[in-house]
């Protein structure tokens, strides 16, 4: 049937048309509409439109399919088709077209119970998406970290990249990593093109040594730590930490080098990592080896100051003795200063001399002197470095308030002072040593500001002044500190003239005695410098305690300068002064010491002339030295004062030095003689340099002025007369150690009391202290050697170390030297020789004729007597060289080796 249409293509076909009776495609068929489906349909097929939702029913057009309305059209918003040929792939939201549905294979089923399958048709009931498939995975979203999710919720499962696991959001946060990720693998591994950083050398710990080892084919997993002993050169070891393989290509296992190498050569390390293996290594350089290490050479570079990052601050170190070995890098912080590290790059020393540059880095925290003590081949030393304070600032300087110590210098003359000038506005800041300002006017002399802290307000800065002033007149230095200008003046006398005929002796030496010590014993030769510590002998006090104040007043001592003059004329008088510091007197106080000699006249057979040495504006107390630290390994104690005076008339200059000294302890001082008695020697004496310029003691060994015990010790003093018998002391048999059988108490010019007997039994080396009297012959006492008082280190020199025993020819220097020409001129010499008297060769008793005989290191080898110096008043020749027996007691007077 046909409606609109005469040739019908189906039982009904109905066709639209306008009022003008034209087919369009603008009007249909108009089915019953119904307004609910509670009445069944009365046949199959029947078609009807529901005009509004109602009840489980939405809007839209139903059939009866027999049992029950059923809708048409399916999803109203055309939002699910499916694929028109492939038949395969059911899209949601776009449209496709399509001639059929699959009835088989469904692989994604969306129920309308709300499940949901892939590659199942019948998806779990209790699954909201049931995935099956047995070769493909589920790919959950990707993201660089958690914070890549702004507003995470719980149940969120997410794929961690940064971290390379899976996360899960729950309990309102992020979990750690789920699973266990797979094992670490690599693809290769190559040791051979290991770097390392840092070097080793035989018998040093090892620091900051790195091994880096490359490998290809990282999987990005996590390795666990590694420790390898080295093979070849033992005692090394190479650390892996644990880390995270790079994803592919590029990366490195890095390796910390630890422990002490035990010889040179290479050590070996067997690296396996998964079922790669390979082995570095690293070459143990031979330690390198220097014998001397000079710090106190050693030359700076660049200036530090304190609060200021150091930059381009170097110490050059030059060393002897290199073996050519390698030493390692070097970190050393600084002492003093803090704040600073020296390093020192990793290398090898030369084969004999060279150096070493250390990098001074840091920020000082203080202004001062910064220590350093290094190592390097087995020798260590100490250098320092200024480390200049922050900037000091002042509102004024009053140079012509200034004062100066001493007040004057000597044209020609070596000058050591100091200048004093005041400020005001001071801010209280540090400041370092300056550098040296040269002196104008008078040339010669450079003033240095010595470094120190600026009060908050007034106060005075200290220059030392040093140098040898040329001409005369006014010696200017103008200085410039802390925003401040001004100029100070030292007044500079005109230089004395010598007369040609007359030349002055040179290097003398004045001692103040000054000691005190509770802890001398046992008494250690110095191997050092004397300085003015306290040194424990042992740590327990001794019986007797030795305190002895030295002094030098304002009156002075005078002094004898030796003179050799060939003609008559008249010395000009002179006078120089220098400072004693404070930290160089016991009550802390400053002095100036002057060195003067009026004019004064002389002949051709003048010997001397006379000088005065005297503190200036009150006594000089000096410090009291300790016997074991005071006294020095050149026995000449510690330096008070160095005056210099001109010698002769090309104006070349000595110096007259003041030196402060413990005392020299005897030979036999705290030691047992062949009595058992260890106190029996406790004598100190002091060096003197004599006529001759030859240092000598200032006593006769075994003097009781030297005595410790003895009621009149008295370090200093010397024979009054010929006769003083307080200066007489020992009596040495030729050759014989001090070992008791010398000493006497003495009672009176002519008596005495032997401390040990004697007897007539000979020995070649005494175990015994007695007196071995005349037994015929040659007349010695048992040994007939003529070497053994030859020298410092003879056996039985009897003398304090560093002494000797006088030769013949010494003695007879000195008697001309000195002008000497009997007893009394001796005992008016500078070594103040006594008349000893002698001990009998047969009785062994004190003999009482007034003279003198002095023993020295010589003996008469045709008889084999020994040869002595003799002293007279009243038998000619009054002095002389003569030689008798060996066996007779003679005193002793030692001289500096």
């Amino acid at each position: 049937m046909g409606i609109n249409t005469p040739t019908p293509e189906t039982t009904l076909d109905i066709r639209g048309v306008n009022h003008l009776g034209a087919v369009t495609a603008k009007d249909g068929i108009l089915v019953p509409r119904v307004s609910d489906l509670t009445t069944n349909g009365s046949v199959n097929g029947q078609l009807v439109y529901l005009v509004a939702d109602t009840g489980s029913f939405s809007k839209g057009f139903y059939y009866w399919n027999g049992s029950l309305w059923s809708s048409m059209g399916g999803d109203k918003t055309d939002d699910a088709w499916v694929n028109d040929f492939a038949n395969t792939l059911v899209k949601l939201g776009t449209k496709s077209d399509g001639a059929t549905a699959r009835d088989t294979g469904t692989d994604f089923v969306a129920k309308d119970n709300g499940n949901v399958g892939i590659g199942t048709n019948s998806p779990l009931g209790s699954a909201i998406l049931d995935l099956t498939s047995d070769s493909k995975a589920l790919l959950i979203t990707r993201v660089p970290n958690t914070s890549a999710i702004a507003v995470p919720e719980n149940g969120m499962l997410i794929y961690d990249i940064a971290n390379k696991c899976i996360k899960v959001y729950q309990s309102n946060s992020w979990s750690d990593c789920l699973g266990t990720l797979t094992s670490p693998m690599i693809s290769g591994l190559n040791c051979t093109s290991a770097t390392q950083t840092g070097s080793v050398v035989s018998g040093i710990s090892v620091n900051g040594v790195y091994i880096s080892v490359p490998y290809t084919g990282g999987n990005g997993i996590a390795y666990s730590s590694q420790l390898i002993n080295s093979t070849g050169v033992t005692g090394l070891t190479a650390v892996l930490n644990s880390g995270i393989l790079t994803n592919g290509n590029g990366g490195n296992f890095i390796f910390t080098i630890s422990g002490t190498p035990i010889g040179s050569g290479v050590a070996s390390f067997l690296f396996t990592f998964g079922s790669f293996s390979c082995t570095f290594t690293i070459n143990v350089n031979g330690a390198g080896a220097v014998s001397v290490l000079d710090c106190a050479g050693s030359t700076p570079t660049g200036t530090l100051t304190a609060g200021v990052a150091a930059s381009g601050a170097t110490q050059t170190v030059s060393y002897t003795g290199g073996n050519g070995g390698a030493y390692p890098a070097q970190s050393v912080s600084s002492s003093g200063v803090s704040g600073l590290t020296a390093s020192l790059i990793a290398g090898s020393v030369n084969n004999g001399p060279g150096s070493v540059i250390y990098t001074i880095s840091g920020t000082p925290g203080s202004g001062g002197t910064a220590q350093f003590t290094i190592t390097l081949g087995g020798s260590s030393c100490s250098f320092t470095r200024t480390v200049n304070s922050p900037s000091a600032t002042v509102t004024s300087l009053n140079c012509a308030s200034g004062s100066y110590s001493p007040s004057s210098a000597n044209q020609n003359v070596a000058y050591n002072g100091s200048a004093t000038i005041p400020y005001s506005g001071g801010n209280g800041n540090t400041y370092s040593a300056g550098s040296g300002i040269a002196s104008t006017g008078v040339t010669g002399l450079t003033a240095t500001l010595q470094a120190g802290a600026l009060n908050s307000g007034s106060g005075n800065l200290t220059y030392t002044i040093s140098g040898t002033p040329i001409g005369n007149g006014t010696a200017n230095f103008a200085i410039t500190f802390g925003g401040q200008s001004c100029t100070f003046s030292l007044p500079v006398t005109a230089a004395i003239t010598i007369p040609t005929s007359i030349t002055l002796a040179q290097n003398r030496i004045h001692m103040i005695a000054s000691i005190f010590d509770q802890d001398y014993l046992p008494y250690t030769t110095p191997t050092a410098p004397a300085s003015t510590n306290v040194q424990a002998a042992d740590g327990s006090n001794e019986a007797v305690t030795i305190n002895v104040q030295g002094t030098l007043t304002t009156a002075g001592v005078t002094v004898r300068i030796p003179v050799t003059a060939t003609a008559s004329n008249t010395l000009p008088a002179y006078s120089t002064t220098v400072n004693v510091p404070a930290n160089l007197t016991e009550d802390g106080v400053s002095r100036n010491v002057t060195l003067s000699w009026a004019s004064q006249a002389y002949t051709s057979s003048t010997t001397y002339i006379t000088a005065t040495i005297a503190s200036v504006g009150g006594v000089l107390n000096a410090k009291k030295l300790d016997l074991n630290a005071g006294l020095g390994n050149d026995t000449l104690g510690v330096l008070l004062a160095s005056l210099v005076y001109p010698y002769n008339n090309a104006y070349n200059t000595t110096t007259y030095q003041v030196r402060d000294i413990p005392g020299i302890p005897d030979k036999m001082f705290g030691v047992a003689d062949n009595t058992g008695n260890s106190t029996s020697h406790y004598m100190l004496y002091l060096p003197v340099v004599a006529e001759d310029g030859n240092t000598w003691l200032n006593n006769n060994l075994g003097a009781h002025y030297a005595d410790i015990n003895h009621p009149n010790f008295n370090l200093a003093q010397q024979a009054t007369s010929a006769s003083d018998y307080l200066a007489f002391g020992s009596l040495f048999q030729w050759g014989r150690k001090p070992d008791g059988h010398e000493l006497i108490t003495r009672t009176s010019a002519t008596t005495g009391t032997f401390l040990n007997g004697s007897t007539f039994t000979q020995s070649s080396n005494p175990t015994d202290a007695l007196f071995i009297k005349y037994g015929g012959g040659s007349g010695n006492w048992g040994n007939s050697s003529g070497t053994l008082w030859s020298s410092e280190s003879s056996a039985n020199n009897p003398c304090p170390s560093g002494y000797r025993v006088p030769t013949s020819t010494e003695w007879t220097n000195y008697v001309n030297s000195a002008g000497i020409t009997n007893l009394t001129t001796a005992a008016n010499s500078i070594l103040k020789i006594s008349a000893g008297l002698r001990r009998d060769d047969s009785s062994a008793s004190l003999d009482t004729v007034i003279r003198g005989e002095y023993n020295t290191s010589n003996h008469n080898s045709a008889d084999g007597w020994a040869i002595y110096r003799y002293f007279s008043n009243t038998v000619p020749p009054y002095t002389t060289n003569s030689s008798y027996y060996k066996v007779i007691g003679r005193s002793m007077r030692c001289i500096k080796n």
